[in-house]
């Protein structure tokens, strides 16, 4: 492990010591430049949209559905705040309905019109891709680069301040030097899992 990260071992979920001070702020601007929206009507809250163009390799996903580089994205983010206090109160299982009925949500708005035309897909990237395929989501690698070790020092001290188990995680090697994933799901995959009414799911 290295030294940078044995700074943070006081750290617990909600309560930043060492330099994960900083990662509120890093929050906060990152809100600023990219704002998120909610999803409305969500339950929950787990999720928020971000619209933006894709910075990724082109990907061909399960229903046909082509992205190229630039096209028009939403980026689906975790309320990270959000799922630390869920992660202490509920259990996996429990977990999973929620997000299942924040897509539900989510699928509403698009049904309404709430984005925009030329929007086809949903992306995101976590270092926790274990459950997004339950979901509907499409797993897939993302290539070393300067952006990918970024992006996974962001999120690993992400998971070290607002999860409850990522302290332990790090401590422990199950997230050190793990590369964050990729996850992605057409809008008409959306529709077809989630468009029904709630609790036909």
């Amino acid at each position: 492990m290295r030294a940078w990260w044995r700074l943070v071992f006081g750290s617990r979920s909600g309560q930043a010591r060492g330099f994960l001070r900083f990662w509120p702020l890093w929050e906060w601007l990152t809100l600023r430049v990219m704002p998120h929206h909610e999803i409305p009507n969500a339950p929950h809250h787990l999720f928020e949209v971000q619209f933006t163009r894709v910075d990724a390799n082109p990907i061909t996903l399960p229903d046909g559905t082509y992205i190229k580089r630039r096209d028009p994205i939403a980026i689906l983010h975790v309320n990270s705040r959000v799922l630390a206090r869920i992660v202490r109160e509920t259990t996996p299982w429990q977990q999973l309905r929620m997000m299942r009925e924040d897509l539900q949500a989510l699928a509403r708005w698009v049904a309404a019109g709430g984005f925009p035309r030329d929007v086809h897909a949903l992306y995101g990237y976590t270092l926790l891709g274990r459950s997004a395929p339950r979901l509907g989501f499409t797993l897939r690698r993302r290539p070393s680069s300067i952006r990918t070790r970024l992006d996974r020092f962001f999120l690993m001290g992400i998971l070290v301040l607002y999860h409850p188990g990522g302290r332990e995680r790090l401590a422990h090697g199950t997230t050190y030097e793990t590369e964050p994933v990729e996850t992605w799901m057409s809008l008409d995959e959306l529709q077809r899992r989630y468009g029904g009414p709630v609790g036909k799911k």
